[in-house]
């Protein structure tokens, strides 16, 4: 089957839209400066690749060249467009730079992330379209859920995709990123840091199982005391210890123990009051 190969058009450069997550082809300082210099004598020879969809116009491959026309003031850059969804872009981006040569792994394992993640790839999908081994494309997915510092420490070429890998096998953020930190002040070999984390492995799996497996202690009990004055029963947290010494001490309780009595005579002058008059006694006759 023949594939229409679409017209080169000249479109502002101004137009054109880059990716939040792309692949770029990495090349040497040296390289740059010479292309910069070549684009600015004859101009872009070579058309960028560019996704239309809903409007926007999304560079597939071609950034450098995009960012040259800009800065030189190119008023028209030759493209060639084509209509797709934004994953349909995306893994257009994965493979033309993965075609190059030399990518950024970093950038490549962003770009398989946003595959998977936000446009709903399958991975069998992003296999099929990309030519990628599926290991390798299974790791670098669980590197994008796993801690950021690992990603980050790719991208800046502090770790290797092996070490990387091993890091991952860590089944949760706090541990991956402390077994990074010791990754990076001792830099072990490939080979030790496997060790390193089944060794932590095994210690979590034991550690859990611990911890499934003891016997859940009741709550200590509340400490409880009476009080010096009501003689009444309450928790320590509840009553409070004056300084006083002891000749104060013995005066307000015994302060207490006359109010009390104050408050019972009270108590039964007040139910006096309320019995019903009797009134006076009779004699044994029956008679006053």
């Amino acid at each position: 089957m023949t594939v229409a190969k679409p017209k080169i058009q000249n479109l502002d450069p101004k137009t054109l839209e880059m990716p939040a997550v792309r692949i770029d082809s990495a090349f040497e300082d040296d390289i740059l400066t010479m292309f910069a210099d070549d684009v600015k004598k004859t101009g872009i020879e070579q058309a960028l690749l560019v996704g239309k969809s809903d409007g926007h116009l999304w560079v597939i491959d071609g950034r450098h060249r995009l960012e040259q026309a800009l800065l030189n003031g190119f008023p028209t850059v030759p493209c060639l467009v084509r209509e797709m969804d934004l994953k349909t872009i995306q893994i257009r981006n994965l493979v033309s730079n993965r075609l190059r040569g030399k990518t950024k792994l970093s950038e490549e394992i962003k770009v398989v992330g946003d595959l998977y993640n936000t446009h709903g790839a399958t991975i069998d999908e992003i296999v099929e379209k990309t030519g990628m081994h599926r290991q390798r494309l299974e790791t670098m997915i669980l590197i994008t859920q796993a801690h950021p510092e690992v990603l980050r420490m790719l991208d800046e070429d502090d770790i290797t995709f092996g070490q990387a890998t091993e890091v991952i096998r860590l089944p949760d953020h706090e541990t991956q990123h402390r077994m990074l930190m010791s990754v990076r002040q001792y830099k072990p070999k490939a080979a030790d840091l496997r060790v390193w984390v089944s060794e932590a492995v095994v210690a979590i799996k034991e550690t859990k199982e611990a911890k499934a497996a003891a016997v859940p202690q009741p709550p200590p009990a509340v400490p409880m005391s009476s009080c010096s004055c009501c003689q009444d029963v309450f928790p320590l947290t509840q009553l409070s210890a004056p300084s006083l010494c002891r000749g104060c001490y013995s005066l307000l309780i015994q302060a207490y123990t006359e109010v009390a009595k104050l408050e019972a005579a009270t108590a039964r002058q007040e139910a006096a009051k309320g019995t019903p008059d009797a009134g006076p006694p009779l004699t044994q006759e029956g008679g006053p």
